[in-house]
Parts: structure tokens; C-alpha cells; sequence
């Protein structure tokens, strides 16, 4: 039975039908991993949903609980899979039935206590035998044994990394990957690790290696030690939780000894911080540059692969960087079904906002941002900068009536202010927002126009920008990371084929890379830049 007998709508959209029957041959024809350019309103869950219960076995993992939230509450999909999340998603039967007339928690909801199966009485003492039958393993079992798995990136990479029983999990024919421009990050998270309560600043590499062994040999006594207390008498939750700790950072660190010996580059981040109690709480963290030789933790799951995102820009450099370049592959693109139209995009320009001109072009956007705030009079919008740097610009240059509109945040605060303003209940609020191109759904007048501010490229005083751009490919990466952010922060503000809104670019410098670029760049984005027109840079 093919693809197109598995679909779960009713009805199809238009391409759905035509990408499910190309992704099939695309198969036939020997390819192992396809990576779908598909924009946003594609109908891309249907899609691959038809693909993975037409495959003897399929895994589909997608990056937040919020999208995993969405497909259960399908209508089209229920009972079509089972779901299978981390420990901690899982509430303790047994804790619950010892403080059921204590607390009272609603019901599918994380306790009122922050227990869960990740630090449950089993996990807090060897000898306890829970009663009763424990959520987490319920749910493992039965996605293990489901034809359709549904899980979270996080997850899946935990398979092959340790975290998981990697026995318990039987390789599957299909792997859908949601949002899977983000693979890179993925998989360099899941290898990099920090080091607390640091005494100094490491002044070499080297000085930072030999600071994590020594931090490993104390964490392997501490971690025996806690251990030796979980065979007699119950663990205290801090104690779970430097356990965990302890078991994945000496994993960790075990890994990084291994591939720096093999020659493969790594960096290190020292951060001045203090903890809750306000004790100096110095931390290194160690990352590695390129991380294509740790890709099987997640592509041995499956024998074929889809990669879906709506920014999959330079499918060479891509799957070089993570591991995919010696299995063959082909890219497609879906069309989008929006109509252009919809999505105005204006030329508002006042010079490259780069290191040589920064200084003399900022008081000039200020003035145009100005002016894009009088043209938008009465509706929300977003504003997006690259960094704290640039809000803090606007914060400190803005006119009276900007300040009534504008809405800041820190970094440590940067998604609850978020949904703070969508629920401010004014008509005309605007975010200053933070590198937040990516997670966040702008639909219908949550917001009607975006700003661009600057170009977002990466910051080249971060030492792995630095030493990432200075590969043979590097210059490439650097460009590339740059237009995938443009490409997803100008989508925030249309969810619909009925939405509409206005995307301003202020920064020169995002003009002239989308023009040399264009090559690289969706049909469905260049269809509204092709429509720009120019704001007149008489204030």
C-alpha cells in the first residue's frame, strides 16, 4: 500500500499529493535522505505522516513539546502513533500517591512539586520497588513497539548517546526530521557540557582540559559516593539531581578527550556567574567546531530520512556539516500556497549597518524605525534585532512616542516577556525582540508588520564563530547562517494563506546578500521580495 492510501486528512491540498508521490520515487530511485524545503502552510504533517504509516517503521521527531502538543490534538491523527518523551515529562505514580491529600495537581500537568519520573522514589533509592505501573516506561514501551514513534529531537539524540537503552530500540525504515535545519545545534548540544564552580579563567585550552579532568576525577567520587547512599537510604531531589549530573558530564567529558585526541578542534566559553545563594558560580563550558562526525547518534535510527525545514539554503554545505555527505541525498522544494500578495515587503534602507559604518548609519535608523512606527499607526509588529547591544541602542535613542510602544526584555527573562505582550491586550504594542527569528507563531494580529533592523550575522568576537569561519567553508557557513535567520524572521507574521502583513528592512547589508544569494533562497520568499518597494528616505 503506498503513501498516498495513508493519508490521514480527508482531503488533499494542493502539492501535498504531488511532493508524497515524488518523496516515494525519490526513494525507489536509491536516495536515502531527502531534505524537503517546505514552507510554512505546506500541510508538511499530513505529508509525512502518510509517509511514516506507509513505512514498515517509522520514527518522527520534532524540536518542542508545543508542536508534539499540536499533532495529539489532531483530530486527523489520533491514534495513528504513540508518544514517547524524557523522564521528566512524566509525573511519579508512587510520589503522587503519598501526597495526593497534600497537593493537588491537575491532571496531565507537571506536579505542583516538580516530581516526575526523572527523580521518582525508584530513581531516589535502588532498593524501591515502585507499586505502581511507572507513566515514563508505559510510554517507552509502547512507542518501542508502535509502528509510528513521536518524539522529540532531544530524545531521539539520547537514543544512541547513553541516556536511553540504546538495545530497546529496534532500527526503523523511515526518520522524519521537523524543523531540521537546526541538526547542527542539535547535535553539537548534545555533546557540549559545563563545568560549575570554576576558581580562575583557564588561560589556554589546554589549562581548560586539565580543569574538566580534575572537576571529572571529583565527580566520579562524588557520583560514587551518592551512588553508595541510593543502596541503603532515599536520595534527596538535590542529590537526583547532581546524579544525573555527575553520570552526564563524566560521559561528556570521557567523549571530548576521545575526539580532541583524534585532532578535532573544540572551544571553551569562561562565565563569570553567581548561583541562587549568590556564591561565585564560575562556569567553563566546552563545545566542539563541526560536529558531523557525531551525526549517527541521530541518523542510525533509520534507513531513510526525510529533513524537513523551510530554510534548508545550501544542501552541500549542509549535509557536510552534519555527517550526511557520503549517503546519496537530493533536495526538493515544496511550492507554498500563499499568495504573495499578502506578505508586502518595503525597502527601507538607510545604509550597511556593518563595523565601518555602524556608528553613522544607527541615528539614521532610529529615524526610519521612527517614521515605519508613524506608517503602522495602531498595530502590533515586532521588531527584530541580532543582539542586546542593538535594543539597547533603540532603548537609549527612541522618541517619546516610540517609548509608549516599545517593549524590551533581558535574556534571562526573553519568553515570558514574549508571552507577557501577546497578552498585554493592546493594539498596538511592539517587541523589541532578540533573536527570535525562530519558535514563535505571529498569526493575524498578534502582529501585522516586522522589522529588520540589522543583518544578523554571528557575533565574530565569539570564539567559535571566529574559529568556525576561518574553515575552508567558512565563509559559507558564516552566509548562510545569516540568510536562514532573515528567511525565518520575515515568516513570523504569516501563518495563514487568509494572513497578511509588512516586513521593512532597514539595513542595506540584508538587501545586498539576499541579491547575491538569490540562487540559494526559497521560490516562496523571493515571490513577495520581488514585489519590494522603497520607502522614501525623506523623514
Amino acid at each position: 500500500m503506498n503513501a498516498l492510501d495513508k493519508f490521514p486528512a480527508p482531503s488533499f491540498r494542493p502539492f501535498q499529493q504531488e511532493t508524497i508521490e515524488l518523496v516515494e520515487k525519490l526513494f525507489d530511485d536509491g536516495n536515502e535522505v531527502i531534505l524537503a524545503q517546505a514552507p510554512t502552510g505546506a500541510g508538511k504533517t499530513m505529508m509525512y505522516f502518510a509517509l511514516c504509516l506507509a513505512a514498515d517503521s517509522a520514527f518522527y521527531t520534532t524540536p518542542s513539546h508545543l508542536l508534539i502538543n499540536q499533532i495529539i490534538n489532531d483530530k486527523h491523527l489520533k491514534g495513528k502513533f504513540s508518544v514517547v518523551r524524557g523522564r521528566a515529562n512524566y509525573r511519579c505514580l508512587d510520589d503522587c500517591a503519598s501526597c495526593i491529600k497534600v497537593y493537588s495537581c491537575e491532571p496531565n500537568t507537571r506536579c505542583d512539586r516538580n516530581i516526575s519520573c526523572a527523580n521518582g522514589r525508584c530513581q531516589r533509592s535502588t532498593k524501591y520497588a515502585c507499586k505502581q505501573e511507572c507513566p515514563y516506561k508505559i510510554a517507552k514501551s509502547q512507542a518501542q513497539a508502535a509502528q509510528t514513534c513521536l518524539t522529540t529531537t532531544a530524545y531521539s539524540l539520547s537514543i544512541h548517546t547513553g541516556d536511553c537503552d540504546e538495545a530497546e530500540w529496534k532500527k526503523r525504515e523511515l526518520l522524519v526530521i521537523d524543523e531540521g535545519h537546526n541538526i547542527e545545534d542539535w547535535l553539537r548540544n548534545a555533546v557540549s557540557f559545563d563545568v560549575e564552580y570554576v576558581k580562575k579563567e583557564p588561560e589556554t585550552f589546554e589549562d581548560a582540559v586539565d580543569m574538566v579532568v580534575a572537576a571529572q576525577d571529583v565527580a566520579r567520587k562524588d557520583l560514587h559516593h551518592i551512588a553508595e547512599k541510593a543502596e541503603s537510604n532515599e536520595l534527596s531531589f538535590d542529590e537526583v539531581k547532581k546524579l544525573t549530573y555527575y553520570q552526564t558530564v563524566i560521559q561528556k567529558i570521557d567523549h571530548m578527550l576521545i575526539d580532541i585526541e583524534r585532532e578535532n578542534l573544540w572551544v571553551h566559553y569562561f562565565r563569570k556567574e553567581k548561583d541562587v545563594w549568590g556564591k561565585d558560580c564560575n562556569t567553563l563550558e566546552l563545545k566542539p567546531v563541526t560536529v558531523e562526525r557525531f551525526g549517527h547518534h541521530l541518523f542510525e535510527l533509520a534507513d531513510k530520512i526525510i529533513i524537513s525545514s523551510a530554510t534548508l539554503l545550501d544542501p552541500e554545505l549542509f549535509v557536510g556539516s552534519i555527517g550526511l555527505k557520503y549517503r546519496q541525498w537530493t533536495k526538493i522544494e515544496v511550492p507554498s500556497t500563499f499568495p504573495p500578495e499578502n506578505h508586502q515587503v518595503f525597502f527601507a534602507g538607510v545604509g550597511r549597518m556593518n563595523y565601518e559604518n555602524i556608528e553613522r548609519v544607527r541615528p539614521e535608523a532610529i529615524k526610519m524605525l521612527d517614521v515605519i512606527l508613524e506608517m503602522e499607526d495602531g498595530l502590533r509588529g515586532i521588531v527584530h534585532v541580532p543582539g542586546y547591544n542593538h535594543a539597547e541602542y533603540i532603548r537609549t535613542h527612541m522618541t517619546p512616542d516610540m517609548e509608549y510602544r516599545l517593549v524590551f526584555h533581558e535574556s534571562r527573562d526573553r519568553m515570558r516577556a514574549y508571552h507577557q505582550w501577546l497578552e498585554d491586550g493592546r493594539e498596538d504594542s511592539v517587541l523589541v525582540a532578540v533573536a527570535m527569528e525562530e519558535g514563535i507563531d505571529l498569526r493575524d494580529d498578534l502582529a501585522r508588520f516586522s522589522v529588520l533592523w540589522k543583518a544578523p550575522y554571528a557575533d565574530l568576537s565569539d570564539v567559535y564563530v571566529k574559529v568556525r569561519k576561518s574553515y575552508r567553508d567558512g565563509n559559507r557557513w558564516y552566509t548562510d547562517q545569516a540568510l536562514t535567520r532573515i528567511i525565518q524572521a520575515s515568516g513570523r507574521i504569516i501563518r495563514s494563506e487568509e494572513d497578511w502583513g509588512r516586513t521593512y528592512i532597514i539595513d542595506d547589508s540584508i538587501i545586498e546578500l539576499v541579491r547575491r544569494h538569490r540562487s540559494e533562497i526559497p521560490s516562496w520568499f523571493l515571490a513577495s521580495w520581488d514585489r519590494a518597494k522603497k520607502i522614501d528616505r525623506k523623514y
